[in-house]
């Protein structure tokens, strides 16, 4: 995607940048949410599903909020969901992003 972008001077208007709000320091130290409690989103039950099932583990990705925690903490105490929407921006096919919000 990135060589047809570059291609064609296309820039991509990317969601999901948040993963429905998990890529937040909310969830860090948390443990792994059921899948079908009434407190998360259909959004979140999508992205638990993928964190679960297609990146590996609740585990695994306490190691990346920690890592991006510790990000944060280097550039003056930057929230998670600002170091990852960064990451999202510094790629030179994004244009910008879409955060939701709860309703």
């Amino acid at each position: 995607m990135a060589d047809v972008c570059e291609k064609h001077n296309i820039k991509l208007l990317t969601y999901g940048t948040l993963c429905g709000g998990f890529l937040a320091d909310k969830w860090l130290g948390q443990a792994e949410p059921d899948l079908y409690c009434g407190n998360l989103t259909p959004s979140q039950r999508k992205y638990l599903d993928m964190i679960v099932k297609a990146w590996g583990s609740w585990v695994l990705f306490q190691s990346l909020l920690k890592t991006l925690r510790a990000i944060g903490d280097r550039h003056g105490g930057l929230s998670i969901a600002n170091i990852a929407t960064r990451w999202v921006l510094d790629h030179p096919f994004v244009g910008a992003v879409l955060v939701g919000t709860d309703l």
